[in-house]
């Protein structure tokens, strides 16, 4: 990323944090462009009636569509985030990352 650009993260991870969004993140191009929030929909309750023991997996990563910068319509789910990264990609010619609103408020880098 662009260590000199980094202003719109910054203003989007204050405001995460505020906000205790810790399942939302952004797609960021290499020039620290945002272009796209992106939510993790909340894990399903067990349905006691179909007598399931155990919790149901997360629902995948979806594109907060109104953020949406990229070209034509933000893709849905299931697949959503890889393909995002490809079309932001294709359309920049940048790399292009998913990080998740607790590395950066956190400032966490793996």
């Amino acid at each position: 990323m662009n260590r000199d650009n980094f202003h719109e993260l910054a203003r989007w991870a204050e405001h995460a944090a505020a906000h205790s969004y810790t399942e939302r993140g952004v797609l960021v191009t290499g020039d620290s462009r945002l272009h796209a929030e992106t939510i993790r929909p909340p894990r399903p309750t067990p349905d006691p009636l179909d007598r399931q023991t155990e919790r149901p997996p997360f629902p995948p990563w979806q594109i907060n569509a109104r953020t949406w910068r990229g070209p034509g319509e933000a893709p849905a789910p299931p697949g959503a985030i890889s393909e995002a990264l490809d079309v932001i990609k294709a359309a920049t010619g940048l790399p292009v990352a998913h990080v998740l609103a607790w590395e950066v408020c956190t400032g966490w880098a793996g």
